[in-house]
């Protein structure tokens, strides 16, 4: 591999492979090896029948029997033990129109699902609105309301996320906001929910305050969070403390002092140590990239307690320019090169290995330990926002330029008429040589379905941000599920 060398023939630039690679992949290595260790720790705190099939018609019959005992609230925010298969968390996106919007450009909307609580998000482009006067060209649609599963209609059998067929309506209703105006909405809805996913129907009917109905079609893919196969258990881990102290003043300098303590029991949705493949898609948008691209990859992910490792093969782009915060970039050409005369892409090839640790773990570490004093080591959240930092090693490819010629004439001159300036791969930035990088990123993890801003930068590759939506299939329990169904 160190003689290797790529030539992009694009009059731009040229790609080449350092000599030093290789040894650099031991790091890869190692980081493969700790994920055995992890996944060692799966089974740990386990218990042997945690992963058994559901029995419907018992599970149904039981849960119908208590049902008639229990109080409205209480029946309100159990539908789900009659309607067991029914998906109990999920996201995607979706396709929704407004029939009060004629023209539609662009639209965007996401819709997100847990338990009985439902949000969505909708974004588009149009002309007609309510009125003649109102021009408004931008429309948004936010919704919270409360979900459930009608569950004496359903048809078919779905097993722990993973297995079977569902064709099973629901019903939604809740908060609207609108076209600039606040309302509540009504959706009765038809879910088809097959392993790993869903696809949802609706129609949602919103009543807006001032400018009265609009019906809203909308389909929805959503990817189930495999609650379901995960089984989280709420688990006491310590006691959240609160106290107060507050002065009343009585006059003549005298204060009455009031002070006021109280103890909660800290509990945390657990679902114990698990280890996946991850398939996963980054997406960026011409709002921050030159253009929108994708991004295509799969790797190992494991989780547990508040901490977690990724590894992950990619098929990616990197932004072409020169990179401002790159410590070893000549002061000259990040103070004077111009990147807007080298718009582009380089297409790579991109082995990442990262660590992550969850946010509200260290919040609770450093400012309240008594919540998890009695925090066992496996104990891992059921929901998680995380911090992700590791390295990307890159291997370029070939280069995509807006204007090519430009490009190169602009970048000769450039170092032309500064001739003690190195021309290199970290100052040329159509010069783009293999090599290790940087990654960062937030993450929110609902179950096995992960949501990242992630950011990459490398001293010869340029940069690049993107929008990942990864997946963690927790193999070693989807087979164990697989072995206790009929």
């Amino acid at each position: 591999m160190s003689n290797l060398k790529i030539i992009i023939s694009k009059e731009c630039c040229y790609n080449r492979v350092s000599e030093k690679s290789e040894a650099r992949f031991k790091h890869l290595v190692i980081l493969i090896g700790a994920f055995i260790v992890l996944g060692s720790y799966e089974s740990f705190g386990q218990d042997k029948d945690s992963l058994k099939a559901i029995t419907y018609d018992d599970y149904k019959t039981q849960s119908k029997e208590r049902h008639k005992s229990e109080s409205l609230w209480y029946r309100m925010f159990h539908q789900y033990d009659l309607a067991p298969g029914f998906s109990k968390a999920s996201i995607g996106p979706s396709f929704i129109n407004s029939t009060k919007s004629g023209n539609v450009q662009k639209r965007f909307s996401l819709r997100y699902k847990s338990m009985h609580k439902e949000i969505s998000f909708s974004q588009w482009k149009a002309d007609a609105n309510y009125d003649e006067t109102d021009t408004i060209e931008n429309h948004n649609r936010i919704t919270f309301g409360y979900f459930a599963p009608l569950h004496f209609m359903s048809i078919g059998k779905r097993e722990l996320d993973i297995k079977g067929f569902l064709l099973q309506p629901a019903f939604g209703a809740g908060y609207s906001r609108s076209h600039k105006s606040h309302g509540i909405y009504i959706a009765p809805a038809m879910h088809f929910q097959f392993p790993y996913g869903l696809i949802e129907a609706r129609v949602n009917v919103d009543y807006l305050f001032g400018k009265g109905l609009d019906v809203l079609p909308e389909v929805s893919l959503q990817l189930d969070a495999l609650r379901g196969l995960l089984d989280p258990n709420r688990v006491k881990t310590g006691v959240m403390t609160h106290s107060s102290t507050y002065a009343e003043p009585l006059g003549g300098g005298w204060y009455k002092v009031t002070s006021t303590y109280s103890e909660n029991d800290f509990t945390i949705q657990d679902v114990r140590p698990f280890f996946g493949i991850t398939p996963r898609v980054g997406i960026a948008n011409s709002a921050w990239a030159n253009k929108n691209y994708k991004t295509l990859g799969v790797g190992l992910s494991g989780r547990l307690s508040f901490f977690g490792l990724d590894v992950h093969v990619d098929k990616g782009k990197s932004q072409i320019g020169v990179v401002g915060n790159v410590n070893a970039l000549n002061g000259v050409v990040k103070n004077q090169f111009d990147n807007d005369f080298v718009q582009g892409f380089v297409n790579t090839k991109e082995f990442t290995a990262e660590a992550n640790f969850n946010l509200v773990g260290l919040f609770l570490t450093i400012f309240k330990k008594r919540a998890i004093n009695q925090m066992k080591m496996t104990t891992t959240p059921l929901n998680r926002w995380n911090f992700h930092l590791g390295y990307t090693y890159f291997v370029p490819g070939s280069v995509d330029m807006v204007d090519a010629r430009g490009a190169r004439e602009y970048t000769d001159k450039f170092f032309a008429d500064r001739p003690d300036i190195e021309r290199n791969a970290i100052n040329d930035p159509l010069m783009h040589e293999a090599g290790w990088g940087v990654t960062y990123g937030m993450s929110y993890e609902m179950g096995a379905v992960g949501f990242r801003i992630n950011n990459k930068i490398s001293k010869t590759m340029g940069s690049s941000s993107t929008l990942d939506v990864y997946y963690i299939i927790p193999i070693r329990r989807v087979v164990k599920a697989y072995a206790g169904m009929d």
